[in-house]
């Protein structure tokens, strides 16, 4: 007979891997509703999202394999840009504020898949 105690169970953990996302994608960075502005070579991403004010921030988010979403790399804010007026990030704002929907704009920076 094979008695196991608790010591001897493992935690099942199935961490998503990065998923793939291009500028334009919409995430969500804990509960922030935010839009990608840019994907950098290690996976990081720009993201533009608003803040509790209504102004448009960017700032750099990682995927967390632990939490299974994507987090702000630099805690507490310390990192965010404010973005409203600049005309890179001009498209991601309009999509945020709900002037446009992502379908009817050319995003910077976007690749263009072939079916």
């Amino acid at each position: 007979m094979l008695l196991l105690t608790l010591a001897d169970a493992r935690p099942i953990v199935s961490a998503m891997p990065v998923p793939s996302v291009e500028p334009g994608d919409p995430i969500r960075i804990g509960n922030v509703p935010a839009i990608v502005a840019d994907v950098h070579a290690e996976g990081d991403v720009e993201a533009v999202y608003l803040d509790h004010r209504g102004l448009a921030l960017a700032e750099d988010a990682i995927w967390r394999e632990a939490e299974n979403g994507w987090a702000f790399k630099t805690p507490g804010g310390a990192a965010a840009r404010f973005v409203d007026r600049k005309p890179r990030m001009a498209p991601y704002v309009q999509v945020l504020r709900g002037r446009h929907k992502p379908s009817v704009l050319t995003f910077p920076g976007k690749v263009k898949r072939k079916e």
